[in-house]
């Protein structure tokens, strides 16, 4: 059994439409554009900030009006007054959200991620206050960075001993965020680790379930769970959060694996199949 027979993924990645809550999720992506511009006068609209970025789709609560380069910075003006400068870099850094079709909060939490990454370490900032220490009672330090080709500004490398149950490593990662939203997550990310436990039970029963009827006839449940382990957990801006699952291969095929998303009161929404 692979993961495209059991959870409509093909071999490539692409998407089965047959199965809609399954997203494939592999990386950044870089095109290369030579100027700074708005494409659409309308939303959506998309940010195309050049030096090999991609392009940035705007939110649609931020109708931009104006843009241009102001010392150096990227200034965008939209039409209800507000003003947004940030590096190229800082704009292109985006945090994962739970998709629409899963989020009815989606657009407001889009917004405000946006809205965040003025405030941000990127690969053209120089800023220290981006990249202070977080002191916390938990974790200890935690020092936000520029973020990783896979977007994370901070992580917490096996957090087992803070679990006390797993026979595998669990990394914590904050996705693209703040030094400031980072302080303001904390709380609810204490809770994430202290209820791991419960949270890793129903990420396995949303993935049993995910599963087509013909798929959990041939499959023994108790057999199922007993072959996942947790295997990390990624904080996304909106404080909703992924769990990485790890099965050695018995299901997905090599390279792939499942994370299940939560919204941050701890109920799963959604599947998605990284690369």
């Amino acid at each position: 059994m692979v993961a495209q027979d059991l959870f409509g993924i093909r071999r490539h990645g692409s998407q089965n439409a047959e199965a809609p809550a399954a997203r494939l999720y592999i990386g950044r992506v870089t095109l290369r554009f030579d100027e700074i511009s708005v494409a659409g006068e309308n939303p959506p609209q998309t940010l195309h900030v050049g030096g090999g970025y991609a392009p940035v789709p705007l939110p649609t609560r931020f109708h931009v009006r104006e843009v241009g380069v102001v010392e150096g910075l990227v200034r965008l003006v939209a039409h209800d007054g507000r003003r947004l400068s940030a590096t190229r870099g800082q704009l292109a850094t985006w945090s994962q959200l739970v998709s629409e079709e899963a989020n009815p909060d989606y657009a407001t939490q889009f917004e405000m991620e946006f809205l965040d990454r003025a405030l941000r370490p990127a690969s053209d900032t120089s800023d220290a206050a981006f990249t202070m220490p977080v002191e916390d009672d938990l974790f200890g330090s935690i020092t936000p960075h520029p973020p990783s080709g896979f977007g994370q500004t901070a992580e917490i490398v096996d957090i087992r001993p803070l679990v006390g149950w797993s026979d595998s490593p669990v990394d914590l990662t904050f996705d693209a965020m703040s030094r400031d939203r980072l302080v303001e997550v904390l709380p609810g990310v204490h809770k994430v680790v202290a209820d791991l436990r419960q949270l890793f039970d129903r990420a396995v029963d949303f993935l049993w379930e995910s599963g087509s009827d013909d798929d959990r006839a041939r499959l023994d449940r108790k057999t199922f769970r007993a072959d996942f382990q947790p295997m990390g957990v990624t904080i996304y801006h909106s404080a909703d959060f992924g769990l990485d699952l790890d099965e050695s291969n018995k299901y997905f095929e090599d390279g792939y694996w499942p994370r299940i998303n939560f919204r941050a009161d701890g109920e799963p929404v959604e599947l998605i199949v990284m690369a």
